[in-house]
């Protein structure tokens, strides 16, 4: 069983890094402008994590199961749930078998991690056909921790509004200044306005919003 569960778990991760559509190392990932987050996202989420667990599904294969309390819901949302429950590949740590050995199929390297308590903007990809298993949009680039009235992603936001225009006079003062940012926090209520609008006007689909690059 060892040989053929170490295969079975090679494949199934192949498989989400293909539904995902990442590049091949998450160290030389290409960086998500906020497009491409609004197009490829199939639900995003605002909330605060409520639980966290870690386990294997009925199919051997490891996961960390997510939960949040949802704030809001800004696209595709549930409103008679008011929890967003999601898994993603690979346990929170190493864990110990019954026969001995240590699992090592923990969280690969460029996925988001989660803290309790933390509230988050999560982008979050389709489910996985096969496994059910999702992440967010670019990885970590993804899912936005939010902190003192502030937005930040694990790469302080860098790349997030690089040549990203909206045609119109549709922004106010905070929300242009946020557009001309590099890198770094954002004002959350600029931020979360932004979204409304964006997802609400479909800004993507309309070519209001869009990447010069």
């Amino acid at each position: 069983m060892g040989n053929r569960y170490r295969i079975a778990v090679a494949c199934v991760l192949l498989l989400c890094l293909a539904s995902f559509a990442t590049t091949a190392s998450a160290t030389s990932m290409r960086q998500s402008s906020i497009v491409d987050m609004l197009d490829k996202a199939e639900s995003i989420v605002v909330g605060k994590v409520v639980a966290l667990t870690d386990g294997f599904d009925k199919d051997g294969f490891p996961f960390t199961e997510i939960t949040l309390e949802l704030d809001e819901e800004l696209l595709n949302g549930r409103d008679s749930d008011r929890t967003h429950v999601f898994r993603q590949f690979g346990l929170m740590a190493p864990r110990q078998m019954p026969d001995g050995r240590t699992n090592m199929n923990v969280t690969p390297e460029g996925f988001p991690t989660f803290a309790m308590g933390e509230k988050v903007v999560a982008f979050l990809y389709k489910a996985a056909r096969i496994t059910g298993f999702q992440t967010t949009v670019g990885l970590f680039q993804g899912k936005f921790t939010i902190q003192d009235g502030q937005v930040v992603n694990a790469v302080s936001n860098q790349g997030l509004f690089k040549g990203v225009s909206v045609s119109g006079d549709r922004l106010n003062e905070v929300q242009q200044k946020m557009l001309q940012k590099p890198s770094g926090a954002v004002s959350e209520d600029a931020f979360l306005s932004f979204l409304r609008s964006a997802v609400s006007e479909r800004w993507v689909d309309e070519g209001v919003l869009y990447d010069a690059n």
